[in-house]
């Protein structure tokens, strides 16, 4: 995946959650997360990109509809088997049963997730973790994010997924 940050590499697993492996890899592989921008920081727990509804450029949606879209259907939960720890990439959802579909984010810290917690892993950061980094240190602004504590969690400069690319080993 490569950002106008740098480049993310995640090795995904279908192990851990197939539903949501193998709609992420349909989505990259068809295209979905180019020029879709990171909507969501919340600093020491994670980054999240993935709404291609209103979170595309060049001209997303800034307000309160950014991080609600999607390709127009959703995957089944996958039992999460795993800890979520730094560079674990998950399906986000909307916290209802069954609601992941092509929003993901990206582990910040071993100690981001306590407790139990329903976003199916389907992989990790192989590489570019400090690229991650960059990201996450990048002021927000907008409305009050429940998730960051009631700060705020929009970046205020664009991060984009300029292209993203599916190999196999």
């Amino acid at each position: 995946m490569t950002t106008n940050f740098g480049d993310l590499v995640i090795k995904v697993d279908s192990k851990l959650g197939p539903h949501a492996a193998g709609g992420f890899v349909a989505l990259a592989r068809c295209g979905y997360y180019n020029n879709v921008i990171f909507h969501r920081i919340v600093p020491k727990m994670f980054i999240q990109a993935g709404d291609g509804t209103y979170g595309r450029m060049p001209n997303p949606s800034l307000d309160s509809k950014l991080g609600t879209g999607g390709p127009g259907w959703v995957v089944p939960d996958d039992p999460v088997t795993t800890k979520y720890v730094r560079g674990t990439v998950a399906l986000a959802n909307t916290g209802a049963v069954n609601t992941g579909s092509s929003q993901f984010f990206i582990v910040l810290s071993d100690t981001a997730f306590t407790g139990t917690t329903s976003y199916a892993i389907f992989g990790n950061v192989t590489s570019g973790m400090d690229v991650a980094d960059r990201m996450s240190v990048v002021p927000t602004g907008g409305e009050p994010d429940q998730a960051a504590g009631g700060t705020t969690s929009m970046p205020l400069e664009p991060i984009v997924i300029t292209s993203t690319v599916v190999t196999t080993p």
